[in-house]
Parts: C-alpha cells; sequence; structure tokens
C-alpha cells in the first residue's frame, strides 16, 4: 500500500522544465500585476491634474461665490450668489443707516476674473433711530427715487437713470464692477479680490473672503 503511493506521488510530479516554466509564468503573473497598478496610479494622477488644472484656469462662479469685506474700512462689501452679485457701500455720509447697493449679474472673463452686468443702484434705509421726516423727503424725490420696500424696517429706493446720470455720468455703470481673485496658494479659490476703479477707491480696493467661524 506503501509502495503505491510513492508511486503516485512520483507519477504526478513536474518535470524540472515544467517547474521553470510555471515559475516563469508566476513572475510575468506578478510584473502584470505590477504593470497594472502602476498604469493605474498614473492615470488617477493625471485625473487628478488636469481636473485641478480644469478648476483652476475656468472661471467658475463658485470661486467668487460668499462674501467679501475690504481690508481697511470694512464699509466695502461684495455678495456673491451664484449670478447675483451685490456691491455694498455701508455708512453712507458717515451715518449706520444708510447703504448703497449695486445689484447685477455675475460672470467670468478669464480664470481670476470677473465682472457684473445689468447693474441697478439702489439706496437701503434701515429706519431704527432713522428720522422720519427725511425718510418722506427721499419718498418725495420722485426723479431720484422709486420706491421698491416699505417695511416696518427697511425703505429701499432705486436710483432713477436721470439720478444713476447725475452721480456717474452715465446710466451704464458695469465698467465699475471688475474684479481679479488672487492669493490662491495651492487650492482653486482666491482668499482676495482686487477691484479696481477710481470711483470707489483712490488706486486698487482690496477685498478679503469673510471667514466663517
Amino acid at each position: 500500500m506503501e509502495k503505491q503511493e510513492i508511486e503516485f506521488s512520483q507519477s504526478h510530479g513536474l518535470t524540472p522544465e515544467e517547474e521553470l516554466e510555471l515559475e516563469q509564468l508566476e513572475k510575468k503573473s506578478h510584473s502584470q500585476k505590477a504593470l497594472k497598478g502602476v498604469i493605474l496610479g498614473t492615470i488617477i494622477v493625471l485625473v487628478v491634474i488636469v481636473t485641478f488644472g480644469v478648476l483652476r484656469l475656468y472661471p467658475f462662479l463658485s470661486k467668487f461665490e460668499g462674501t467679501w469685506i475690504d481690508s481697511e474700512t470694512g464699509n466695502y462689501i461684495v455678495e456673491n450668489k451664484g449670478k447675483q452679485s451685490t456691491f455694498k457701500i455701508e455708512n453712507i455720509q458717515d451715518s449706520p443707516n444708510l447703504t448703497l447697493l449695486f445689484k447685477g449679474e455675475l460672470y467670468g472673463t478669464a480664470s481670476n476674473r470677473y465682472k457684473s452686468k445689468n447693474n441697478e443702484l439702489f439706496l437701503e434705509v434701515y429706519k431704527k433711530d432713522f428720522p422720519n421726516e427725511v425718510m418722506e423727503e427721499f419718498k418725495k424725490a420722485k426723479e431720484s427715487y422709486q420706491v421698491v420696500q416699505d417695511d416696518a424696517e427697511i425703505l429701499l429706493l432705486k436710483y432713477t437713470d436721470q439720478a444713476v446720470k447725475a452721480a456717474f455720468g452715465s446710466t451704464d455703470v458695469d465698467h465699475l464692477f471688475y474684479y481679479e481673485l488672487t492669493e490662491f496658494g495651492y487650492g482653486v479659490k482666491g482668499k482676495r479680490i482686487k477691484m479696481r476703479n477710481t470711483e470707489f477707491a483712490k488706486n486698487t480696493l482690496t477685498l478679503s473672503r469673510e471667514k466663517h467661524e
């Protein structure tokens, strides 16, 4: 019985040539797996690089989303939500009750540059502790203002074309709003924006992204 088992094992053993061939096949299999891993890793890296490049270079509105405040006074504020862009100037005539609003449509012009179009001008009046007689004067000045909102807290007045032209020399104020997104670092969203015009600042108005706690 023992002799038969030995003969059976020997009859099913591998020749040296077969063992060498099997060893070569195993090495080839490992090499192919390693090669596939390298190729897959390269593809993933390329996808990440291309995706970062697209996000970094294309002027997605999401890069300019949120609230931006000027570094010096805090009176200049840009608020963007989707295509809606609002530029605010608070404390008009040193009054915390008066805010000038420019509302327009945001769009990108280059990888880090944005403009807004179809801008309309508004005066926002916070009624608390503000003289009622002054608000009534605003309402009466129909050649300059149109009442848009009038509730318990806010009086919102839209400037007429006549008033806009008197203030800025033209009814079209789109040229005032040219933004450049800066300080990207290694991310796709900049930390600051530069607003270049001489209407609101001597040279360049710099605003920073509002930090959330």
